[in-house]
């Protein structure tokens, strides 16, 4: 199978308190790990169809997705929307402290 790799940064301060978050949040539609002692975790997506990687660094989620190129913009979307969509609601729940 050909296969891409894409690599996304997303500069955040709560890298490893959103992974965690992301991780369940897309467990509904794929298979998640999550690795708290390591900051790290996987995606399983479509039935094999895209594999990602995110590790939390202190200043950022670092995601690496590998899928056939025809694939590449609907996982790129999948995770894109979970990350800013997590990223919003973190905005407003610190705006309600």
């Amino acid at each position: 199978m050909n296969t891409i790799t894409s690599i996304a940064t997303v500069a955040t301060d709560r890298a490893a308190r959103y992974d965690n978050q992301l991780a369940s949040h897309l467990s509904r539609r794929s298979v998640t790990r999550w690795e708290a002692s390591t900051g790290t975790g996987t995606l399983e997506m479509g039935d094999g169809a895209a594999h990602a990687e995110f590790v939390s660094t202190p200043q950022a989620l670092v995601f690496t997705l590998s899928t056939a190129p025809d694939n590449a913009d609907l996982y790129e979307d999948v995770i894109g929307r979970a990350v800013s969509h997590g990223l919003e609601s973190r905005a407003d729940s610190a705006d309600d402290d």
